[in-house]
């Protein structure tokens, strides 16, 4: 087994683990707190996760790139004290704005909570930085043992909350941030205990501006993409608070937690080891372009199906796992179904663009994206139709990443017309799959002949994977010779 197929497993079946266990703990949450509650934490995320993603200054990202340790540990130690640095200039402006944030949000339940941000700044901050050298190291199995030590530590937290004090943001909101803190904590004794001491003597305050200067771009290039990335992804909840209300906001947050989240940090642990291996290659000035078709490929065969069957079926899913108040959801599950088909398969491979150093044309392709997204939901939010504007939203964003997709084809040396080509043959062998669950769909309002058949879609569904991986698709996971795979 390759050491890239190696790597992936470790990530992904953390990642898949955790995610597992968040759904696995989705029913009991949904029956212990309200979608307005749930709407009061998916804006408390929402702007939370827009300020780690630039906290750091990205330098995060540049800890996987120098050759040299020392440069890599002073990296480590900026991007950490900006992360802090952030954490401490943000809380006066949550205390002092409070009332103001909260007004234009439409969301005044929101006004006990954001003091909190400053910790979920600190923490995540940190966290970000700890896990791009444990990337740098290749101990994926730490990261993976993170994740699910967060996500178990999360669920628990917040179970326990809700049957103890009832329905309270404090709850959903403090068991994030405990769950965080338990994951941050474990990388940190991990990197302090095995590495840091070894390496503390390389850390200077010279080398720091030395290393703060060389990779300028982050902060003022990267950083920009970032937050037009993440506005991307979370502005479409603070419009919907906007236009709409807390309520429409927590439909959303669950549609995303259950359909787009999982497929995201299953998709972010992959890219984690992308970044690597292809930092890797480009350092030994090898070309790596196979390694994006297969990878690709890989993806989109492995998605295209369970988003077909969330497009088909997520309302009578969502009814059924989370009650009668969570009906809404389902049906934006199904809508937004397109998008994180697309956004699985492609966002994986953006940071290729760091190590071209082409850090501006991740930044147009951020802005593309906000515009259509934002956009689509004020089009959504003016015409008083969430439907319209989340629909407009998924196939905006799906021809972005298309476009993304293409480009990064094109850099590294192949035609897109092979990903169409591939992708095409993965649509025709899951077509009597399709056509089943539309006949059930179709024809059948019974929850136990759709929980059956949707069982037994998923086992043809394992099978066919099985065949076409075996017979079409010779990817950089199975194939040995692959000279992407090489050192």
């Amino acid at each position: 087994m390759s050491s890239f197929r190696k790597n992936f497993t470790k990530l992904a079946s953390g990642a898949v683990i955790a995610q597992i266990i968040g759904l696995l703990s989705s029913p009991i949450v949904t029956r212990l707190y309200t979608p307005d509650d749930y709407g009061v934490m998916g804006l408390y995320i929402a702007i939370s996760t827009i300020l780690i993603m630039i906290s750091t200054g990205r330098y995060h990202l540049a800890i996987v790139l120098p050759t040299e340790e020392s440069e890599a540990i002073n990296l480590l130690v900026l991007s950490s004290m900006m992360a802090l640095m952030t954490a401490v200039i943000s809380f006066p402006i949550f205390y002092y704005f409070n009332d103001d944030i909260t007004s234009h949000l439409n969301a005044k339940e929101l006004s006990s909570y954001l003091w909190l941000i400053p910790v979920s700044i600190a923490v995540r901050g940190v966290f970000l930085s700890l896990q791009y050298w444990h990337t740098r190291n290749k101990q994926f199995g730490a990261i993976s043992i993170a994740n699910i030590s967060e996500s178990a530590s999360g669920s628990a937290a917040i179970i326990t909350a809700g049957i103890v004090f009832g329905s309270s943001i404090y709850g959903l909101i403090g068991g994030r941030i405990l769950s965080a803190c338990i994951s941050s904590y474990y990388l940190a004794s991990k990197t302090f205990v095995s590495e840091f001491k070894e390496a503390r003597s390389m850390v200077s305050l010279k080398k720091i501006k030395v290393v703060a200067t060389q990779y300028i771009k982050f902060p003022l290039v990267s950083s920009w993409a970032a937050l037009l990335n993440t506005i991307a992804y979370v502005g479409p909840i603070l419009l919907l608070s906007f236009y709409f209300n807390p309520v429409a906001v927590g439909l959303y947050t669950l549609a995303d937690r259950v359909v787009i989240s999982p497929l995201t940090i299953i998709g972010n642990a992959l890219s984690q080891i992308i970044y690597q291996k292809s930092s890797e290659i480009h350092n030994t000035k090898k070309e790596f372009g196979s390694l994006i078709s297969n990878i690709t490929n890989k993806l989109f065969t492995l998605a295209f199906y369970p988003a077909v069957l969330i497009a088909i079926f997520g309302q009578n899913i969502f009814t059924f796992m989370f009650g009668d108040n969570w009906n809404d959801a389902g049906i934006y599950a199904q809508i937004l179904s397109l998008y994180a088909l697309s956004r699985f398969v492609v966002a994986p491979l953006i940071n290729i663009c760091l190590v071209h150093n082409k850090q501006e044309t991740e930044l147009y392709f951020n802005i593309i994206l906000s515009i259509c997204r934002l956009s689509s939901i004020i089009i959504g939010g003016v015409y008083n139709n969430i439907y319209l504007g989340l629909a407009l939203l998924s196939l905006s964003s799906a021809i972005a990443y298309g476009i993304l997709l293409s480009w990064l084809y094109k850099l590294n040396k192949n035609s897109v017309m092979l990903f169409i080509k591939n992708s095409m043959l993965v649509i025709i062998s899951f077509m009597p799959l399709i056509i089943f669950s539309l006949y059930i769909k179709i024809y059948y309002n019974n929850i136990l002949i759709i929980g059956f058949s949707m069982v037994l879609s998923l086992l043809l569904y394992v099978i066919t994977l099985y065949k076409l991986d075996d017979s079409l698709f010779k990817s950089i996971f199975m194939k040995k010779n692959n000279a992407s795979e090489q050192s």
